[in-house]
C-alpha cells in the first residue's frame, strides 16, 4: 500500500512542521550494531521524537534523510522525508521522495525522480 509519496524537489515539505533532531550515539550505536551505514556520515541523518532506531535494519541511508517513526529494512535511502507510521522493505533505492504518513513500500528496485519532475 502506497498512500503518498512526492518527489522532495517539488513540494514544501510536509516534514516541516516536524521538529527534526541529530540523532544520538546511542541511537547511531544501534543502528550500526544493527548493519545500517550513511554513506556520508550521521549528521546528514534527522529523525523526529518518535524515531525508534530498533526498527532500523540493514540499510544505508545517503545524503539528507530525515525519519519519523517507521519500520526500514534491507533498503537504501537517499535525499528522502520519511514520515511517521511508515514500512519499507526490501527498497532497492529511494532517491529524492517524501514517503507520507501511513505508507508502505515493499519489494521495489528503485522509485527515484529528477529534479524537474512533477507529479498530478
Amino acid at each position: 500500500m502506497l498512500n503518498t509519496v512526492e518527489n522532495r524537489n517539488n513540494v514544501c515539505l510536509q516534514s516541516g512542521k516536524e521538529n527534526w533532531r541529530n540523532l544520538s550515539d546511542s541511537e547511531v550505536a544501534i543502528l550500526e550494531k544493527n548493519n545500517n551505514f550513511a554513506t556520508e556520515g550521521w549528521s546528514k541523518v534527522l529523525v523526529n521524537d518518535d524515531f525508534q532506531p530498533n526498527e532500523i535494519r540493514n540499510s544505508q541511508f545517503g545524503g539528507e534523510v530525515r525519519i519519523g517513526s517507521a519500520k526500514i529494512s534491507n533498503s537504501c535511502i537517499r535525499d528522502c522525508d520519511v514520515l511517521n507510521k511508515v514500512e519499507l522493505c526490501n527498497v532497492g533505492l529511494l532517491d529524492r521522495y517524501v514517503v507520507s504518513e501511513n505508507s508502505k513500500v515493499f519489494n521495489v528496485c528503485e522509485i527515484s525522480v529528477s529534479g524537474d519532475a512533477a507529479f498530478g
